[in-house]
């Protein structure tokens, strides 16, 4: 009967301690959800803005270390508390609904600009009916999208990331030069969604290598190849473009305190070749430090390549803009 008692509790030990582990890995991931982004541009879809929130909630979720809350659990949050109501949420409201999620962060965006510059390249009379014609031009427009994103701090109400980010593309407009009126598909924001996503992709790198970044390391260096700590469990994929660096010496402040460390650039690798939980990746650049020769001379030579340091996305853009997960 003893024996029976001591399997029992060994077995409670085992199952509880494995919840522990679940649930402490569970609160340890960074929680965070995005508002839909205010729009100042002149494309009035009502659509625009959540379109963007959505795109960006995809892109961070590359990061295995973030919990997503799904947009529609905010915006149910938001419309509970009567807050945001006209499509601009202030820091100290998005921080007072983050509270109420138990998120970490939470993410502000806005449209600044949506336009487009055209140059003529062909025109066509169309028969419009009733014996009446009307002159079009088909053009190549040059589209731009200007977004601004913040990051607010849900427990201290700061503001801990903000960033500018432009987004280009081109596309086929046809305008009725009768009137001047454009393809009324640019009133939409699927016109714009391409230079949209551009824009999105390079903010969302910015955010993912800031706040409790992916960081794989280096785990050994053979010629011009290195083995990394992450592989095809972690969604890495073949090549996707990595900086490797180091820790260099603390940067202080005039009071000695420090207030931020050097990082020294040591090389670009790309991923080659896949296993489960590694990569090999090759070494297409290096980069070089001075030294002194033994003849008292200044050169320079490739920094040295050590285990140990850590890789960093340069810009792994999910297909055809962006790359694939950093994690899972």
């Amino acid at each position: 009967m003893k024996r029976i008692f001591n399997l029992l509790f060994h077995m409670i030990l085992t199952i509880s301690s494995v919840i522990f582990i679940f649930s402490g890995s569970a609160e340890a991931e960074t929680r965070m959800s995005i508002v839909a982004f205010e729009n100042a541009s002149r494309v009035k879809d009502s659509s625009f803005g959540g379109g963007l929130a959505d795109i960006l909630l995809s892109e961070l979720m590359q990061n295995k270390n973030y919990y997503m809350v799904e947009r529609l659990e905010l915006d149910r949050t938001l419309n509970e508390q009567g807050l945001c109501m006209s499509g601009v949420c202030e820091d100290s409201s998005a921080s007072q609904v983050g509270k109420i999620l138990n998120l970490n962060y939470i993410v502000t965006g806005k449209i600044i600009d949506a336009s487009y510059v055209t140059s003529q390249r062909q025109g066509q009379t169309v028969n419009i009916g009733s014996g009446e014609s009307s002159k079009t031009v088909t053009t190549t427009a040059t589209i731009k999208v200007l977004v601004n994103i913040k990051v607010v701090d849900v427990e201290t109400g700061r503001v801990v990331f903000s960033d500018n980010s432009e987004g280009q593309a081109t596309s086929s407009v046809t305008i009725n030069t009768d009137d001047g009126n454009v393809n009324s598909s640019t009133e939409t924001w699927s016109f714009y969604a391409v230079a949209a996503r551009e824009a999105i992709g390079q903010v969302a790198l910015k955010i993912m290598t800031r706040i409790d970044p992916i960081e794989p390391y280096v785990m050994r260096v053979r010629g011009k190849e290195i083995v990394i700590s992450m592989g095809r469990n972690d969604e890495i994929r073949e090549g996707q473009k990595y900086m490797v660096v180091r820790e260099g010496e603390p940067l202080r402040d005039r009071n000695g305190e420090i207030v931020d460390v050097e990082t020294i650039k040591v090389a670009e690798v790309i991923i080659k070749r896949l296993e489960t939980n590694s990569s090999y990746c090759e070494i297409k650049t290096r980069y070089k430090e001075e030294f002194i020769k033994p003849n008292g001379k200044s050169g320079k030579r490739n920094i040295e390549l050590l285990e140990g340091d850590i890789l960093r996305p340069i810009n792994n853009l999910k297909s055809p803009l962006f790359g694939f997960k950093l994690g899972s």
